[in-house]
């Protein structure tokens, strides 16, 4: 019942995330609402035999690309580390869902500014 309250809380918190955050900047606070999110629903992802409900795997994908934004957008993070954060997580959406549209959109937009700079793009 617990796993089921953090799976909703997390949809919802998430997709009030989405409708508000246009392009503006994400201040320290909710970026650390969007990381406690994001922790929650990655471990009842990863609990053993949830893995596979399409809920919980929603909500986890969901909730790792908010963090992921809300990282890239980030008043209050360093241009050095917003963007690794960003990438690693939209990473990380991209292996659980290969077809997660925005986090592929995301990842190819930061590794091509990287590749304008010159710049290695981090692992």
């Amino acid at each position: 019942m617990k796993l089921v309250s953090v799976v909703l809380l997390a949809v919802v918190s998430v997709a009030a995330f989405a409708q508000s955050s246009g392009s503006k900047p994400v201040n320290k606070a909710e970026l650390d609402r969007l990381e406690t999110i994001y922790t929650s629903t990655k471990k009842a992802y990863t609990v053993k035999g949830k893995a596979s409900a399409p809920k919980v795997k929603s909500a986890y994908t969901d909730a790792a690309y908010a963090f992921g934004f809300g990282s890239m957008t980030s008043e209050d993070l360093p241009p050095r580390l917003k963007y690794t954060q960003a990438l690693r997580l939209y990473r990380e959406v991209l292996s659980v869902d290969p077809a997660h549209k925005k986090a592929k959109s995301q990842k190819e937009l930061i590794e091509s500014i990287y590749k304008q700079m010159g710049k290695p793009i981090p692992k």
